[in-house]
């Protein structure tokens, strides 16, 4: 059950984030997300927080002396957990990694809890671990994964990336998608950052349009075709800010700015100007593609549109010439273990010696 309930606390994690934490956007976990079983039809819980309720409550009910209500709970879950595996296979037909772990996991305890209906514990029976310590590994299990985004280091500045850079330079490169909503949120939000620095920037934003944005791929092609005219950065405000990113809307709006839409057309229809889209969109996936928008500031990667000070805090060190920090997940990983450890070790010690203190004494 605790597996389930870190598992559905990385979840929370990556659906109440704009960032991608533990999954990447052209993931299962990504496509699951976005249906409408996610946000239970808009009933303003995600599925996940529902999960993280559900499996602590249940967690918490079966501490207790009498544990039949946790037991049947678990038992509820379990089942929850079996349907939600049919969806993924039948419905959506695509799994999400996280999601089958907390099912998967529901439906392990389900089946222990079936047993543990037929066969009550007796009331002397003690469990293995101390109550104290029973909370402190499901409070571990929900915080690590809440606390990973701010250990999380990005990678090195690939040389891709590199190439794009400049000497002497506050070098931002950012890769968008104009129909992605979170590429949008960044977009305001970076202007606003960036301006205190004027010259010192060295801006650089680059095309990355999911397949799964119909508008996506056409808009890029129209920021790539706008780029020769003095007109370019009211192209892209409006390509960032307009409701309507339909062919007929940009092409209106290109007229609108009196540029010469037959020029701009014809760059459109260019084998030339696609190429550049899809040769910019592959630097992403080549380099690992983990979400949008994924912005480099210096020697920082940040995916999704962080809080104003992720960015504001990359741009000072970008300025004074400091790295990126973090710690390995690897590194994460096995300091949360060694928590988990010593937290079980010290609870399987005071619980025998709670045993040992109760049992009656031996005649002689």
């Amino acid at each position: 059950m605790l597996v389930g309930l870190a598992a559905s606390a990385a979840l929370t994690v990556d659906y109440r984030s704009v960032g991608s934490a533990f999954c990447g956007q052209e993931s299962g976990c990504a496509a699951v997300r976005e249906t409408d079983l996610a946000y239970l039809w808009g009933l303003g819980i995600t599925l996940p927080e529902l999960g993280l309720f559900g499996l602590s409550v249940a967690f918490a009910l079966t501490l207790v002396r009498d544990a039949t209500w946790g037991v049947r709970l678990a038992v509820a879950g379990g089942a929850v957990g079996l349907v939600l595996l049919v969806v993924q296979a039948f419905v959506l037909k695509t799994f999400c990694w996280l999601c089958v772990t907390t099912d998967v996991s529901s439906l392990v305890a389900g089946g222990f809890g079936v047993v543990a209906l037929g066969k009550p514990r007796a009331p002397d029976e003690r469990a293995p671990l101390r109550l104290g310590s029973w909370l402190a590994l499901a409070l571990l299990a929900a915080l690590a994964p809440a606390l990973w985004p701010q250990f999380k280091p990005a990678p090195p500045v690939p040389a891709a990336i590199r190439d794009f850079y400049r000497s002497g330079k506050i070098n931002v490169i950012e890769f968008a998608d104009f129909e992605c909503p979170f590429c949008r949120r960044l977009h305001g939000q970076l202007k606003e950052l960036l301006r205190p620095y004027g010259e010192q920037v060295h801006l650089v934003r680059l095309n990355a349009p999911l397949d799964r944005h119909p508008h996506a791929f056409h808009a890029a092609l129209s920021a790539v075709c706008s780029e020769s005219t003095p007109k370019a950065g009211e192209v892209v405000e409006f390509l960032f800010i307009t409701a309507d990113l339909s062919e007929p809307a940009i092409k209106k709006h290109v007229a609108a700015l009196g540029l010469d839409v037959a020029a701009f057309e014809r760059c459109l229809a260019a084998p030339a100007s696609r190429e550049r889209v899809i040769r910019e969109r592959g630097i992403l996936n080549d380099i690992g593609f983990e979400g949008l928008p994924t912005t480099y500031v210096g020697d920082t990667r940040i995916v999704g549109a962080q809080a104003r000070a992720v960015f504001r805090d990359a741009l000072e060190r970008a300025a004074s010439g400091a790295g990126e920090r973090g710690i390995p997940g690897w590194v994460y990983g096995l300091i949360v273990l060694a928590i988990a450890a010593a937290v079980v070790r010290l609870g399987w010690t005071s619980g025998a010696a709670a045993t040992a203190s109760t049992r009656p004494a031996r005649a002689t």
